[in-house]
């Protein structure tokens, strides 16, 4: 009998202890960056919580203008599936930021909230960092002032269709191992009597991607790109920039020319450029559903278009190696595609291209006045 209440009372102390246990620590520790150019942020989150368990952070970060103090923030969910050893870690980079990084200097920051399947658990935040961008290195090489003109096709016919001018390049001469950016600014369509304004855009070569990705930063208003670094050489068509232009419903008169007009710069020196550059009309509905995406402004909507950022590598959302870079993903816009601009519709996406002048980026000039490319 002794031994029997020895061993019951072994039993009810192992079971105290057990339940003595505390149960795992959910910590969260969030760290973040940024950078100029492309004007964009990086978030990371870590820290530890159960074993399998699925965690969600909900973090708002905030940029505050030092010159004038306000502040605009913007909030995003990052989710992670904790580790068998208890932790967890994951880096959301490559959001654009919410900000014209080059308007002023900004103080950053970032609060953030752990979901532990679900429950809110616990908070911790970042920062202020400062954000300085206006005193930026000038470029390594500069193509200067570049005009290419191209025959296309646009009547009245096509009045209230949207044109879809899309641009590409191809990288020639010195090209780096290591990172660097290529920007292409000053860009512009000569449209029978209207002159167009084409976004300006950003294309990082970096070995930090796997998989090339193409994202219109609304903020900025600049195309972004990113292409892995080993795929500088190989890619044969790399999206260079492009513009949506919605014929007016009264358009009235027949374009049978057109003109872009456009500098690159590089953090590189002595890069060349194969430059090219086509125009597709696409309706803006038809009778089976399908809608081009437009913003609440009477925009077109670039992000929801899906371009694809290059031809011959890979992309980030899978889209089909085959197509030409500057081709809209979007399934709905595909099946607006008609005939106009440089394109007969079907499968031509892009329209036709231009003739490919080859632009020599070299020591930064002062000199303005275009050097003219013709193709007809």
């Amino acid at each position: 009998m002794y031994y029997k209440c020895l061993r019951v009372l072994a039993v009810a102390i192992g079971l105290l202890a057990i339940g003595a246990i505390p149960a795992p620590a959910h910590t969260l520790h969030i760290s973040g960056s940024s950078t100029c150019s492309p004007c964009q942020y990086t978030i990371t989150v870590s820290g530890t919580s159960t074993p399998g368990a699925s965690i969600t952070v909900t973090y708002t970060a905030f940029f505050t203008a030092q010159s004038t103090g306000v502040t605009t923030s913007v909030t995003q969910n990052i989710s992670a599936t904790v580790g068998a050893d208890g932790t967890y870690s994951q880096t959301v980079a490559h959001n654009p930021s919410p900000v014209n990084c080059g308007a002023d200097a900004y103080t950053i920051s970032a609060q953030g909230t752990l979901y532990v399947n679900g429950a809110e658990d616990t908070t911790a935040s970042f920062g202020p960092a400062t954000l300085t961008c206006s005193t930026q290195p000038p470029p390594n090489c500069s193509t200067g002032a570049q005009a290419l003109s191209y025959n296309v096709s646009e009547q009245s016919k096509n009045a209230s269709e949207i044109v879809w001018f899309n641009s590409h390049f191809k990288l020639q001469g010195n090209i780096p191992s290591t990172d660097f950016t290529v920007n292409v600014t000053n860009q512009s369509i000569t449209f029978g009597p209207a002159t167009l304004a084409v976004p300006n855009a950003v294309i990082t070569f970096t070995s930090t991607v796997s998989c090339a990705s193409t994202s219109f930063n609304t903020t900025a208003n600049q195309w972004e790109t990113f292409i892995p670094l080993s795929y500088a050489t190989h890619a044969d068509e790399i999206f260079s920039a492009g513009l949506a232009y919605v014929l007016p419903s009264s358009f009235p008169q027949n374009v049978n020319n057109v003109t872009w007009n456009v500098t690159f710069t590089s953090t590189a020196p002595s890069l060349q450029f194969q430059f090219q550059y086509g125009a597709a009309n696409y309706l803006s509905s038809d009778n089976k559903g399908d809608v081009f995406p437009m913003n609440t402004n009477g925009e077109p909507n670039y992000n929801a278009m899906m371009i694809d950022p290059v031809h011959n590598a890979p992309t980030c959302n899978g889209y089909n190696n085959g197509d030409h870079s500057g081709t809209p993903e979007n399934t709905e816009v595909k099946n607006l595609v008609t005939g106009g601009g440089s394109g007969g519709g079907g499968s031509n996406w892009t329209g036709s291209w231009s003739s490919t002048p080859t632009y020599v980026c070299a020591a930064p000039s002062t000199s303005t006045t275009p050097r003219r490319g013709r193709s007809v």
